[in-house]
């Protein structure tokens, strides 16, 4: 365990950076991020994250940190040496835990065998891989810029890499959905070799009655695809009973591991734990106060990089 002053540090603390960049907006996600094509806004974007937590290296001094999430938008869009650049400055800033939690989320249209060895040398352990569905069809309904071949060769970089935690995210009660193609991605993904540590399940959420970019032209359209809430209901007991009964243990409403995966970061949330966020639109719990920064990206870098 880390020690403060020859004293153990019994306080501790999960970190969250978000990674505000999509090389395509997903019309149904309701998490702030933007596209760009300004190479040099990413750089920009980095430097903005390490200063802004090195404002934090004193205040977090008594605490270590266990887990470490970076999310997005789509980590993986961001060139490599700016990752590896806020990789190296989480551990330089904080008081990182020998067996700390160190996840990344990833769009399989965006990795590479290459670049994740590179992110798994440099400290991360876990990644998240979005496939949503098995189908292509419900892909392409999705708006997602990967098929399901492409996940596949990402789950083969990411074992290839050296991860051995993997996480799989799933949604349930999209467009033209039905039962039996869920059934399907569920029994995909636990059919996996080797299987996954970590699924995740996210029922479909509609934000407003704007389709945006669904490739629908009313919402009302995009609605008529869209299973009954009484099939939603039976995809979600399915899947509970049927990851249950594959070795999945429900550690939370979305959220099914494996004996000794549970995931570290996402239940400190459910368990009021301490975090400190950063980026646009990321929440902290941190000190007894729960607060969150503007969903601007050109704000953020302004604050932090020319804070006067």
């Amino acid at each position: 365990m880390e020690l403060l002053f020859g004293k153990k540090r019994q306080k501790k603390l999960g970190v969250y950076i978000h990674i505000p960049f999509c090389v395509k907006k997903c019309w149904y996600c309701d998490f702030y991020s933007v596209t760009s094509k300004n190479p040099g806004l990413y750089g920009r974007y980095i430097d903005a994250l390490i200063a802004h937590m090195k404002q934090y290296k004193l205040a977090a001094g008594e605490y270590s940190v266990d887990s470490v999430y970076i999310g997005g938008g789509t980590p993986t869009v961001v060139p490599q040496d700016d990752m590896l650049r806020l990789i190296r400055a989480v551990k330089s800033v904080f008081h990182v835990t020998d067996d700390v939690e160190f996840t990344m989320e990833a769009n399989p249209a965006t990795v590479s065998t290459e670049t994740l060895t590179e992110y798994f040398r440099a400290g991360v352990n876990r990644l998240s891989l979005g496939l949503q569905s098995a189908s292509d069809a419900e892909l392409s309904l999705l708006g997602r810029i990967h098929t399901r071949a492409d996940f596949e060769k990402s789950y083969a970089a990411a074992r290839d890499a050296g991860f051995r935690n993997i996480n799989v995210d799933l949604m349930f009660g999209t467009p033209k959905q039905t039962f039996y193609t869920w059934k399907h991605s569920l029994s995909y993904v636990v059919s996996l070799k080797p299987r996954p540590t970590h699924i995740s399940l996210y029922n479909l959420k509609l934000y407003d009655d704007d389709p945006k970019d669904s490739g629908f032209r009313t919402i009302e359209d995009l609605k008529s695809t869209l299973p009954p809430e009484e099939t939603e209901f039976i995809m979600y007991d399915y899947a509970v009973r049927y990851l249950s009964s594959m070795g999945f243990d429900q550690v939370e409403i979305s959220n099914f591991a494996r004996r000794g995966y549970e995931p570290r970061h996402n239940l400190k949330y459910w368990r009021c734990e301490e975090y400190l966020g950063f980026g646009p639109g990321a929440h902290s719990y941190f000190d007894g106060i729960r607060f969150s920064y503007k969903k601007s990206v050109k704000n953020y870098i302004e604050c932090n990089l020319n804070p006067d």
